[in-house]
């Protein structure tokens, strides 16, 4: 056992996210239903969350800010595989916009949960959400190139085929169209570049914390 206190945070965090899936709050993330009641879901995630932290805060410290961390990683890359697995795609720009602009307020909510319970004062994970958002929401398809250059900048993680799949998220291009814009923005060359860890990292690779059912 390499790391224990990751071992014993994973156990506890397998229970939590058992009721998650038992509420079926992950699954509606970027469903026909999700954009029909926003939030719901996510209100649901902190519901679930703010009930177990009452039993965490027993915890000893240093296990507890660890648990808090992983926890919150969890959760975001259940949010973000949710929204490169294109179970929707949008049906116009007004939903796009309504759609982005629920992604940054849901991002706000779960930051603030996590600020509630933690003494940490790191940036947040959720802060890539609104990026992604804005990705999604920018209606002058002429400046996107803009967005997926900042976004490669704030996380260089992040994978051509992530990239590509946001893009397809908006509705309005072919695959072959948003490869080319991907390819066109970050190079060829970028698939060949070893990558830090992140977030888009751990979704490529199945990281050792990634929610398995």
């Amino acid at each position: 056992m390499g790391n224990p206190i990751g071992f014993l945070c994973d156990i506890v965090l397998d229970e939590v996210f058992i009721d998650l899936d038992n509420s079926k709050c992950l699954t509606e993330l970027f469903t026909r239903q999700w954009v029909q009641s926003p939030q719901a879901a996510v209100k649901d995630i902190c519901a679930t969350w703010t009930d177990y932290s009452r039993d965490f805060i027993h915890l000893k410290p240093k296990l507890y800010q660890k648990l808090l961390l992983r926890g919150q990683n969890r959760i975001l890359k259940e949010y973000v595989k949710s929204l490169l697995s294109r179970k929707m795609t949008f049906k116009n720009y007004d939903e796009r916009r309504e759609s982005s602009e629920n992604i940054c307020k849901e991002a706000e909510q779960l930051e603030s949960l996590f600020k509630q319970v933690s003494s940490a004062r790191e940036q947040s994970p959720f802060s890539v959400l609104p990026i992604m958002a804005e990705v999604i929401k920018l209606k002058d398809t002429s400046m996107l190139s803009l967005e997926i250059t900042g976004l490669v900048k704030r996380h260089p993680d992040v994978r051509v085929e992530q990239l590509i799949n946001l893009l397809l998220c908006r509705g309005d291009m072919s695959r072959s169209e948003a490869r080319q814009m991907v390819m066109d923005t970050i190079g060829e060359e970028d698939q060949l570049k070893a990558k830090p860890p992140g977030i888009f990292s751990e979704l490529a690779e199945g990281g050792p914390s990634a929610h398995k059912t």
